[in-house]
């Protein structure tokens, strides 16, 4: 089933049938929203202002008609009984484009947005619809841009500016998108170009938001007026950031998570985010993973700042100075002040793992201060307790998904993979078979 794009379905025949309006947007809900859905909520979604016997009955002529056009492609996943309808997730015949998108495995040339199926007088529908067009908009936008800034990484500009406009044509304000054309042009030596593109990212800007455009895009082409290029004009060496740590093992699942937090980072909609959760929830290792993925869109990419071990507050900013390879800070009269009076021209990353412990002590007013004082630095922060401080962009995170009992196909969730993957790591002989599962 496609609903990138063109929505609509094709059968193991290759053909397509011509689903109705009502019948396409139920098939959809069903495919996208779980695996036993009961018939009278999906009846008051699709047909708000019918009486519960007309909207049964609504329902069950629309699923009758649609089970008939599927009878070629139904195997079994269509699981429809007297109270519930949904999907049989296990049945291979089913496969959902949303679902590889969001998983990570779509090609990048099928990647789109989704088209508003939602049908006339349904607002509870349109409003889910619209909840599942932002989730997929920021997955396509996370993974269209790192495809970008691959291509660019292997030398090829055509391919990141072909890339760039489809960005743009996802969303107009996604600041990656104009950032991935200027570098582009500027790798093709057409400076010329690169200034008309990031003139048009200003325009853009200023004429749907009111506001100026990102500093990461203009300082590309060095946009600013002479004033304030006399006052920012030397940024000094660039710094000599500890490189990220890399990972003994690969990094298992978070596919929606990595892409909601990448593209709040490219965005730059915040430069104040907490990745809170519980220990043992993943954090640094999913902000470490968010910081490999986005080290490049800064100047000076991404430094991990590891605070487990730090007794006071206090010492934040001499930690951070040390990850960018600073000396000294810790020796400043206000090593704060120093640390935001050498961050105020650059444009880096910094993660600020394990702050929790120091929050008692004035923590979150440290970061908040050097996020407001130093424009280009963006902060991710892992952390048990959020910040509470003003301009936090909080991400909650919860431990990985995985089944309430054996089903089919338990691969797809994301604590059985890494359980069968650390596992494999032992025992080679470790397989997930059917009688192995329980």
């Amino acid at each position: 089933m496609s609903l990138l794009g063109e929505p609509g379905v094709i059968l193991p025949d290759g053909s397509g049938p011509r689903l109705g309006a009502k019948a396409l947007a139920l098939l959809a809900y069903v495919v996208l929203e779980g695996d036993r859905l009961r018939r009278r909520s999906v009846g008051e979604l699709l047909w708000p202002d019918s009486e519960e016997g007309r909207a049964r009955d609504n329902l069950r002529l629309t699923l009758h008609r649609l089970r008939r056009q599927l009878s070629v492609a139904d195997g079994g996943w269509l699981a429809v009984d007297r109270d519930h309808v949904g999907v049989r997730r296990d049945q291979r015949e089913l496969t959902v484009d949303v679902h590889d998108l969001l998983a990570g495995r779509l090609d990048v040339g099928a990647i789109g947005a989704l088209t508003n199926i939602a049908p006339e007088g349904c607002p509870e529908y349109a409003a889910w619809w619209s909840m599942w067009a932002e989730r997929v908009r920021a997955a396509a936008i996370a993974q269209l841009s790192e495809a970008a800034g691959n291509a660019l990484a292997a030398g090829d500009p055509v391919r990141a500016a072909a890339l760039g406009r489809r960005l743009l044509d996802l969303d107009e304000l996604a600041e990656v998108g104009h950032a991935v054309l200027v570098r582009a042009s500027l790798a093709r030596g057409d400076r010329e170009e690169a200034l008309r593109l990031a003139t048009r990212c200003t325009t853009v800007f200023r004429d749907r938001l009111g506001v100026e455009p990102p500093v990461g895009i203009t300082s590309l082409v060095d946009l600013r007026p002479d004033s304030a290029k006399g006052e920012l004009g030397n940024r000094g060496q660039p710094l000599a950031t500890r490189p990220l740590p890399t990972p003994l093992t690969p990094f298992t699942g978070r596919v929606t998570e990595i892409a909601t937090l990448t593209a709040a980072i490219e965005a730059r909609t915040t430069r104040l985010m907490s990745l809170i959760g519980p220990g043992g929830t993943g954090k640094t290792r999913l902000a470490l993973e968010v910081a490999r993925r986005t080290a490049r869109l800064f100047d000076e990419g991404a430094a991990m700042v590891h605070l487990d071990r730090l007794r006071r507050a206090s010492q934040i900013p001499a930690a951070i100075g040390a990850a960018l390879g600073w000396d000294g800070v810790d020796m400043a009269a206000n090593p704060l002040v120093d640390l935001c009076r050498r961050l105020a021209e650059r444009e880096v990353l910094i993660v600020a793992d394990n702050v929790e412990h120091l929050l008692p002590d004035d923590a979150a007013a440290i970061l908040s201060t050097i996020t407001r004082r130093c424009p280009w630095v963006v902060v991710l922060s892992t952390t048990r307790r959020r910040l509470d401080v003003a301009g936090e962009d909080v991400h909650a995170l919860t431990g990985l998904a995985y089944p309430a009992k054996v089903v089919p196909d338990l691969e797809r969730y994301d604590a059985v993979k890494l359980l069968v993957d650390r596992l494999h790591r032992v025992d080679k002989r470790v397989r997930l078979e059917p009688d192995t599962a329980g």
